[in-house]
């Protein structure tokens, strides 16, 4: 195809954003970063594909600006950002302009497209929330509903969240089916893996406040701690919060808990331990696919991930047993005793998960179908 220019209107730090970006060849599409959010830091990846390809720019007020015209935009609801990109789409008039999540970048253009003579195609990516929980306040609902009005194009990394968005009146063309974070390479993953039985970490998702729900996870991590001797509890994108309930629950049960800041971890730091962790375990009030959930299932985790993401369409082998059904740390517990004391009733299932899971994130497959959103 020919050289498409894209104004991708995403959070510059995302590893999510690069990962979308380096799925194009410089010849295939010129980027231009808009960023959605007050962020002072570009990601690393995007900051050596700047340097390498040539092909990628940002916006200037991406940097000490971005926070001012964030703060004026809270009060003018991106009436700001939204005259800037409306600017910026009738200048340089791309071949389409890309929101990278909706609550941020979305809103953003879709307040630039209240401009009915820009005729820049839009195309919309849901990211794990945006619809599926956002969709319950009425301020957002009213948003996203004019977004879905404007939007020519619309992405999810489920079923489910589009079948919301053409119930909230989405009437233009679904994209197929992809993780927005791109696919994975065979090379990029060790041929052999740890087996099972001599992995003895188990990995939590840090995440509380919002719509995380570490609290629970840990809780349930305390109520197994019998059952846990001898392996090393490890949380990521931990926060204060986090912490201090780790540090509790470490010097009543003895069990080794080490925390991880939220960015302190790069990715391949997070492959290692996915690589390494004998359960990972994600809760939270919702989420899309979760690419915690893909990365720990194909480097050969076992996994326990609350039904509010869109774990069930991505498992082949027995769903229902990595799926949290409700926020019970006991049950959370049951299923954690269950999946230590018997691993040969989990290893068969999801070693199934696990090969069905690398065909359908094969990076040339997904990489071709990502290069559909850019066709005309």
């Amino acid at each position: 195809m020919s050289r498409k220019r894209v104004v991708l209107v995403c959070m510059v730090d995302s590893i999510h954003v690069a990962r979308w970006i380096a799925q194009f060849e410089p010849s295939e599409v010129e980027f231009t970063l808009f960023p959605s959010t007050p962020n002072r830091r570009v990601h690393s990846i995007i900051k050596e594909m700047m340097a390498k390809n040539g092909n990628i720019k940002i916006v200037p007020f991406g940097g000490k600006l971005s926070i001012p015209l964030w703060g004026m935009d809270l009060v003018f609801s991106d009436h700001v950002r939204g005259w800037l990109l409306r600017r910026m789409l009738k200048r340089d008039q791309p071949d389409f302009v890309h929101a990278l999540e909706l609550q941020h970048g979305g809103y953003i253009t879709s307040r630039a497209l209240e401009d009915t003579s820009i005729k820049t195609p839009f195309i919309a990516t849901n990211y794990g929330s945006d619809i599926y929980w956002f969709q319950q306040f009425p301020r957002h609902l009213d948003k996203i509903k004019n977004l879905l009005a404007r939007a020519d194009r619309y992405s999810a990394e489920c079923n489910r969240d589009v079948h919301l968005a053409m119930k909230l009146g989405f009437a233009g063309k679904v994209m197929p089916i992809v993780p927005n974070s791109g696919g994975r390479s065979d090379k990029d993953i060790p041929v052999k893996l740890s087996p099972l039985h001599e992995r003895k970490m188990i990995l939590v998702k840090g995440y509380q406040g919002w719509v995380g729900r570490a609290s629970i996870a840990l809780k349930a991590i305390q109520l197994s701690h019998h059952t846990l001797a001898g392996f090393e509890i490890v949380v990521y994108s931990a926060n204060l919060k986090t912490k201090l309930l780790a540090k509790s629950i470490a010097s009543s049960t003895g069990l080794k808990i080490t925390c991880y800041n939220k960015g302190s971890l790069s990715h391949n730091n997070m492959l290692q331990l996915f690589g390494e962790a004998y359960l990972y375990i994600g809760v939270s009030l919702s989420d899309g696919i979760s690419t915690s959930f893909l990365e720990a299932t194909i480097y050969g985790a076992l996994t326990l991930q609350t039904f509010t993401s869109c774990v069930d369409e991505w498992l082949v082998a027995s769903p229902e047993e990595f799926i949290i059904s409700n926020f019970d740390a006991n049950q959370i517990a049951i299923s954690i005793n269950d999946m230590i004391r018997h691993p040969d009733k989990f290893q068969g299932l999801q070693n199934s998960n696990r090969k069905h899971l690398m065909r359908k994130l094969d990076f040339d497959s997904v990489n071709s179908v990502a290069k559909e959103f850019y066709l005309e």
